[in-house]
């Protein structure tokens, strides 16, 4: 069975389970669309199949494509895309809680960015459904907080940013891989 996917007026025709879709940056590898979670496949762009719009009718793929941005987002992290204490930090919050608190208008334009850029498919949302999105996730303590960041890399002064606040043991719970967005990546 083949997969037709149009970006950009562009067909690309790929056989299904075929190892087309893997994007690679500098050193890193981000495979998005060859995976298999709970029977389900992760081939992004499979947008038409028997007439129905899998992500709309398959709530399996729609908590699968959005969690995908995470893995963008630690892919970003490792080429120094995103910053520390720019674009997302971590910290432990008063109930020992792991905490990976994200800037949405510093990262979210960036995130758009990379994706275009290196032709990476992913959920079409702009930042006000991303954050409501977030708001209904298990993993999400905050979806609306305030967070303490740095303007720029080379700023001292923080400022103040509205945050998403993710638990991180429950993201990785999920078999979400960021350990790249666990650590200062500006040393």
């Amino acid at each position: 069975m083949l997969d037709r996917n149009f970006k950009g007026g562009s067909s690309i025709v790929k056989e299904k389970g075929s190892k087309v879709g893997n994007s690679i940056t500098g050193k890193a590898s981000l495979i998005l669309n060859n995976s298999v979670v709970g029977g389900a496949s992760l081939v992004e762009n499979d947008s038409v199949m028997r007439g129905t719009n899998l992500r709309e009718d398959n709530p399996i793929m729609r908590e699968i494509a959005f969690e995908k941005f995470f893995q963008i987002m630690n892919l970003m992290a490792f080429n120094k895309v995103l910053l520390w204490k720019v674009d997302y930090d971590t910290y432990v919050n008063e109930d020992g809680a792991y905490i990976l608190r994200i800037n949405y208008n510093k990262f979210y334009g960036k995130l758009l960015d990379y994706c275009k850029n290196y032709n990476i498919s992913h959920q079409r949302l702009n930042i006000k459904a991303f954050k409501y999105t977030l708001k209904d996730k298990p993993y999400c303590l905050n979806y609306s907080g305030i967070g303490w960041l740095k303007k720029d890399a080379s700023s001292d002064e923080s400022y103040c940013m509205r945050c998403g606040f993710i638990d991180i043991k429950a993201l990785q719970a999920r078999g979400i891989f960021i350990d790249d967005l666990l650590y200062n990546n500006r040393l």
